[in-house]
């Protein structure tokens, strides 16, 4: 497989300038078929789905549910995101409670 056909299958997934910077390094490259045989398997994303997910959570009030970044697979920041979430809103809700 030619480089060339993986940089246009991934060129809506990287920004132009990296796109540049990965074509210069794949002409370097000694073994050509290796590397392009394992980045065919990684699992890339469009960066704009958890965006547009992200805006539209935020606009309905769902901020706190870190879909964007269970989107793209961060377990860790998404649980901790929303954990903190939702740990922020019931101390609120506590500690105005008890100034009334």
């Amino acid at each position: 497989m030619d480089y060339n056909i993986f940089l246009l299958s991934v060129q809506d997934k990287v920004d132009k300038e990296d796109l540049s910077t990965l074509k210069l390094k794949f002409k370097n490259l000694q073994n050509k078929e290796k590397v392009l045989s394992d980045l065919i398997l990684l699992p890339l994303q469009d960066p704009i789905k958890p965006l547009i997910a992200s805006i539209i959570c935020g606009t309905f009030l769902l901020w706190w549910l870190a879909i964007d970044r269970f989107m793209i697979k961060d377990y860790a920041l998404g649980a901790l995101r929303t954990i903190l979430s939702i740990l922020s809103c019931v101390l609120f809700f506590y500690l105005t409670r008890s100034i009334y």
